[in-house]
């Protein structure tokens, strides 16, 4: 996401289609702010799936060092058929 918009909640309401067109397209997304303080934001599908996936990846023990084990040029690889016979899973 390129772009950051901060508006109020009447700002947005007035141009909401070409806000929702805007997070669509990826260019944006938009910080909404209501006059009690408290803030809200509007961002598209895709991006708030991407971001709860993420969420869950990262939830998970030990998932941050075994992606960084990917990036790792030295790591080790063993072939599909290898990994089964590791956990002990034989084919019939």
């Amino acid at each position: 996401m390129n772009q950051v918009q901060s508006l109020t909640i009447s700002q947005a309401r007035s141009n909401l289609y070409n806000l929702v067109r805007d997070v669509n397209n990826g260019t944006s997304y938009v910080k909404l702010t209501h006059r009690s303080g408290k803030k809200a934001v509007l961002l598209s599908e895709d991006s708030y799936e991407s971001l709860l996936e993420t969420m869950e990846v990262m939830a998970i023990p030990g998932a941050l060092e075994a992606l960084a084990e990917l990036n790792n040029p030295h790591a080790e690889w063993i072939s599909h058929e290898d990994l089964m016979k590791e956990i002990g899973y034989e084919s019939v």
